[in-house]
């Protein structure tokens, strides 16, 4: 992330729960009503910018206004990429605006 750059900057965090997050508070430092964490197993109340579940074409939609405007870097399992590929399709994110790179635990 370049501080001070032209470029509207976006991170939407999927994490397992608040306890696995560990670089949020320097992201949301860095990036902050910009950084949106998605958690799939929190049992605690959200706060703001704080979603449950998983990143999806109806939760990018409600907070960028116009997601086909954006590159999107995508970093996860390949099951994770997929879906985040039919999302951003669903979206009409043309495929030169999708970038990808695959990790298993």
């Amino acid at each position: 992330m370049q501080q001070g750059t032209i470029r509207e900057q976006w991170l939407f965090a999927a994490n397992r729960s608040r306890s696995s997050a560990v670089l949020i508070p320097t992201l949301k430092s860095a990036l902050g009503d910009r950084c949106i964490c998605v958690y799939n197993r929190e049992d605690g109340s959200l706060g703001e910018g704080e979603e449950a579940g998983y990143i999806t074409a109806e939760l990018l939609k409600k907070y960028l206004i116009d997601p086909t405007r954006f590159h999107y870097y995508l970093c996860g399992p390949p099951g994770m990429i997929a879906a985040m590929r039919s999302n951003l399709a669903a979206l009409t994110v043309p495929k030169h605006a999708i970038h990808s790179e695959k990790f298993e635990w």
